[in-house]
């Protein structure tokens, strides 16, 4: 259906693109060439793929320059991979399911089914009672509260010492405070690491952490909000919106609730 649909837009559509490339998509000003830029420039068009949606991400790979999508509906993202002497290709995902789309040496587009990457698939592919998905992430933010989403990880012991400071500034701003966990740490791993909190916290995060309300956070869409590239990391939601940009790590009290506000004013 993809060929047949770029196949009858090419003759309207190949002028105008040619003449309008750094309009329709950002990555033509990167300076990457690559192989099929023609026919990837039709596939974001007819696709809905708004330049200004797009933003430079970390690539995999030293010769790989990736653009994602910042995405208002939570669980659909979009992911383009570009080269200069190697085939592009797209990664479009819903919720938790991902596809990607590919050109081969004649540029002509096909489409599979994919696993997610190693370290996600190896997460997902663990089911526990106390999983936080991206139902989760979509009741919270439909409730029409300002609030925040602390991603921390016992594995990064910064994260785990300021999660009680937190949750207290947040509540200090009147905003709802959600703590998600990384789900590549064990329980273990995650009631050991409360252990350094002082006694009225350890109390309480232990508490939680027993009674299975820990959110280990297996939600795809905070996955592509680079939820799993650093801890601690801090979302910012308001008018049943997550805020595209986040906090990463942590700063002076006045400074975090000053970015926090403006976050959620933009919002």
């Amino acid at each position: 259906m993809i060929k047949t649909l770029i196949s009858l837009l090419t003759l309207n559509l190949t002028f105008s693109l040619s003449l309008n490339a750094t309009e329709s998509s950002p990555w033509i000003n990167n300076g990457v060439v690559g192989i099929c830029q023609k026919e990837l420039l039709l596939f974001a068009a007819t696709s809905g793929m708004d330049k200004e949606n797009y933003r430079q991400s970390l690539g995999d790979r030293y010769d790989e320059t990736v653009y994602r999508s910042l995405s208002e509906k939570i669980g659909s993202w979009s992911e383009v991979h570009l080269y200069e002497k190697k085939l592009p290709f797209i990664y479009k995902i819903d919720d938790e399911k991902m596809t990607k789309f590919s050109f081969d040496q004649s540029c002509a587009l096909s489409t599979e089914q994919v696993k997610w990457p190693h370290h996600l698939e190896k997460a997902l592919s663990i089911v526990m009672p106390e999983d936080w998905r991206n139902d989760d992430l979509k009741q919270l933010v439909a409730k029409n509260k300002k609030g925040v989403i602390y991603s921390w990880s016992p594995k990064f012991t910064y994260s785990v010492l300021v999660l009680p400071l937190m949750e207290k500034l947040a509540h200090e701003m009147g905003y709802e405070f959600t703590a998600v966990v990384d789900p590549r740490a064990s329980k273990k791993e995650i009631l050991a690491s409360l252990k350094l909190l002082p006694k009225d916290s350890l109390k309480k995060y232990r508490m939680m952490a027993s009674d299975k309300k820990f959110n280990r956070n297996v939600s795809i869409d905070l996955f592509m909000r680079s939820a799993f590239n650093h801890y601690p990391i801090t979302f910012v939601y308001n008018n049943n919106k997550i805020h595209p940009r986040f906090v990463t790590g942590v700063m002076t009290d006045n400074g975090f609730k000053e970015l926090v506000k403006t976050y959620a004013m933009e919002l």
